[in-house]
């Protein structure tokens, strides 16, 4: 696609997703080769308190089938730059800030015909990603030992193979 035209899709896909989530979703820059590459530069979504869900300086993605019938995705590659990921429990409440698009993505149907998403992808690489996770439900542990409840992880870098998510599972291999 022509950049100006590249331009408008981000301007849309971001009021679109910003209203179905009720929140700010908001992207800079957008290049996409129909069924081949998407790639995003500075990617931010908030949570429903307007705090910071996800953001990625970059985001790149290969992508090897759709199967929107099916709800059936197969990525050959995911690239997740210099990001943050801040995922807690909100204070006083059971909920975390990610439910809200969990939600979105969980079907009302509970038949056996309902049909879950599922994604695989090949390789996941992660670089210089943060990451937080807070419990606000738990007191903070002693300083001599992992408090798996208030975790900040900076400089997260790795990979990841044969991801599958089908539904609330995943697997992968580290």
């Amino acid at each position: 696609m022509f950049p100006p035209v590249q331009t408008k899709v981000v301007q849309w896909a971001s009021d679109f997703v910003s209203k179905q989530l009720n929140t700010e979703v908001s992207i800079d820059h957008i290049a996409f080769k129909p069924f081949q590459t998407l790639n995003i530069q500075k990617f931010l979504v908030r949570d429903e308190q307007r705090d910071t869900l996800l953001f990625l300086s970059d985001l790149s993605l290969g992508i090897s089938s759709l199967d929107i019938k099916r709800n059936a995705y197969h990525a050959s590659s995911l690239r997740l730059d210099s990001g943050y990921f801040n995922l807690y429990r909100i204070e006083e409440s059971e909920a975390m800030n990610l439910d809200f698009i969990t939600q979105l993505f969980s079907s009302s149907d509970t038949s056996s015909q309902a049909v879950n998403f599922k994604v695989y992808a090949d390789l996941v690489e992660i670089n210089h990603l943060r990451f937080r996770y807070e419990d606000y439900k738990v007191d903070l542990q002693a300083q001599n030992q992992i408090d798996f409840s208030h975790l900040y992880i900076s400089d997260l870098t790795g990979v990841v193979e044969d991801v599958f998510l089908d539904g609330p599972n995943i697997k992968a291999s580290v």
